[in-house]
C-alpha cells in the first residue's frame, strides 16, 4: 500500500470539505482489494442515501481490519462517528502495516 502522510491527508480533507476523504478511501479500497484480497465493493454504492454509505463503510472497515489487525467494528465506528480523528489514525495504521507486512501479502502484490 502507498505510504501517506496523516497530516497531509487530514489537511486535504479539511480544505476540500471532506471530498478528499472519499478520494483517500477509494484509493485505499483499491489497494486493499489488490494487496490483501479484500472484497470491498465499488464506491458507486455511496450514491445510495444512508444505507449505501453505511454498507460501504462497513465493508471498507472489514478490509482495513484485514490489513491492520485493528477491530473492524472500532474502525467502522471511528470512521463513521469521528472521521476527523479516524482518518489520520487509519493512515498511520496503514503505514505501520506496510512496514510489517507478512511475506505472503508482499508476494500477492507482485
Amino acid at each position: 500500500m502507498t505510504k501517506r502522510s496523516a497530516i497531509i491527508v487530514l489537511l486535504l480533507t479539511v480544505v476540500t470539505l471532506g471530498i478528499y476523504a472519499l478520494v483517500w478511501q477509494v484509493k485505499t479500497k483499491n489497494e486493499l482489494n489488490r494487496v490483501y484480497g479484500t472484497q470491498i465493493p465499488t464506491a458507486w454504492i455511496l450514491l445510495l442515501p444512508f444505507v449505501g454509505a453505511l454498507y460501504w463503510t462497513w465493508k471498507w472497515s472489514e478490509g482495513a481490519e484485514k490489513a491492520t489487525g485493528t477491530s473492524g467494528i472500532a474502525i467502522f465506528l471511528l470512521m463513521l462517528l469521528v472521521p476527523i480523528v479516524g482518518i489520520p489514525v487509519m493512515v498511520s495504521k496503514f503505514n505501520e502495516a506496510n512496514q510489517v507486512a507478512p511475506a505472503s501479502v508482499i508476494r500477492l502484490a507482485a
